[in-house]
């Protein structure tokens, strides 16, 4: 069996993948065995297009926390651009995939299974990712109360939003056949509240093409 199928077997094995991930050239994990659901084959390419100009343009060196990693486009992404990557999750199955696209494409990622609301994580983190995660958090407050208590100088913030000009969260219970846990809607100005609550002096908003999604960069 070539290096190439065993690649591909084991992408299958460890599917459905929820990210698109190029492991290889012609081997991409979600164009392999994708998971169910709304999102574009190329999931979560739209997202990085809109949060890759406001990066460092190199992050050689740098100490980054992927909070939610899933199943680590992102980790991929800031490991292949010089850092060094602690991918977490609380899904042990997206950890496997994480741990996988490490050791295949040869990257410093390391992983830790946990929930973002009572995470540990020891010594300095440069920049802290919090993509895609706040709205599924049961305690989204919490959570940034905890990232905010590890050491760390950044945070990369991006959310789903509901309309309104006044701070409040929308509360939206599970929908049947579409997925299973309830999520959190905040509005622009509850998102940056919250981050001012919790201890964050400098937020910077950025452009989304997306109307239902929030972009931001978040300073100590």
């Amino acid at each position: 069996m070539s290096h190439k199928d065993e690649l591909i077997n084991k992408i299958k094995g460890l599917g459905p993948w929820f990210h698109n991930v190029e492991v290889m050239d012609d081997i991409s994990t979600r164009e392999i065995c994708p998971s169910e659901g709304p999102q574009p084959i190329d999931h979560p390419l739209q997202r990085w297009r809109a949060l890759e100009p406001h990066l460092p343009k190199s992050m050689n060196g740098l100490n980054v926390l992927d909070v939610g990693s899933a199943d680590g486009f992102f980790s991929v992404e800031f490991a292949k651009r010089g850092a060094h990557v602690l991918a977490t999750d609380y899904s042990k199955k997206m950890i496997n995939r994480v741990e996988f696209l490490a050791n295949a494409m040869n990257l410093s990622i390391s992983t830790k299974v946990c929930s973002a609301e009572n995470m540990k994580i020891e010594g300095h983190v440069d920049i802290i990712f919090n993509l895609g995660l706040l709205y599924h958090s049961r305690h989204p407050l919490l959570l940034l109360e905890n990232l905010w208590s590890i050491p760390h100088k950044v945070m990369y913030l991006e959310t789903t939003i509901t309309d309104g000009e006044e701070s409040y969260l929308y509360f939206k219970p599970p929908q049947e056949g579409v997925h299973h846990i309830p999520k959190w809607f905040p509005t622009k100005s509850c998102v940056c509240e919250m981050l001012k609550f919790v201890g964050y002096k400098k937020i910077e908003v950025f452009e989304y093409t997306t109307p239902s999604r929030f972009f931001l960069k978040a300073e100590k």
